[in-house]
């Protein structure tokens, strides 16, 4: 955090966090890469370190499917990743599907899926589970996933499910226990701006400063 003694003595307008999204033409295409697996109805599992600008991407290539009226994107906002699990997954579905925050999610499995069929395949559009800090989700949890996504493709519908966590994320998708998992798995790896450092410094001072 900048204080304002030093915000104001290098005229500092507003804080590094506010400056923006700084796009390099390598994310550029890895954006295009991810919005080609989803119009395919993958299961995409996005793995970088910590602090690369995951959140950031994830959020931006969000407003990207939005603004194309192409995709429907779902989201789950539970903050409490470790305990969400594949029934609160499907509520964000049938939530963001239906366009009704007060919609009454049936409770009974069978029904559920059933419904979730239909809603997805009346929707006439892929969908796009977006899940971030997807490397604390259980491993049945992942299966589930796995499982919903064959459901919704054999009612004749599009689910695309972008899984996106630390590198733990890529390394569980690799262990024997998921290997049924893994190897339907689209997996891809996002870098930081290494490269392109001084351009993107250049680019930040120009954001933020007076």
């Amino acid at each position: 955090m900048l204080s304002t003694q030093v915000m104001n003595h290098f005229r500092i307008e507003r804080s590094w966090n506010q400056a923006g999204y700084f796009e390099t033409e390598r994310q550029a295409q890895f954006s295009d890469d991810v919005m080609a697996a989803i119009m395919a109805g993958h299961l995409i599992a996005i793995s970088g370190p910590v602090g690369t600008g995951k959140t950031m991407m994830i959020n931006r290539l969000q407003e990207q499917i939005i603004k194309s009226k192409q995709i429907i994107v779902s989201r789950s906002l539970s903050v409490d990743k470790p305990r969400v699990v594949l029934p609160a997954l499907i509520t964000a579905l049938f939530l963001d599907i239906s366009g009704k925050p007060d919609l009454k999610v049936p409770k009974q499995p069978e029904q559920r899926e059933r419904m979730l069929q239909e809603a997805v395949r009346k929707a006439r559009k892929p969908i796009a589970l977006l899940i971030d800090e997807a490397h604390d989700l259980h491993g049945h949890t992942l299966n589930g996933l796995k499982r919903l996504k064959e459901v919704i493709s054999a009612g004749g519908g599009t689910l695309a499910i972008v899984l996106v966590g630390h590198p733990r994320l890529r390394n569980d998708l690799r262990r024997a226990t998921m290997e049924e998992v893994g190897h339907r798995t689209v997996k891809l790896e996002f870098n930081s701006i290494s490269d392109e450092r001084r351009e993107f410094l250049t680019w930040l001072l120009n954001q933020c400063l007076a």
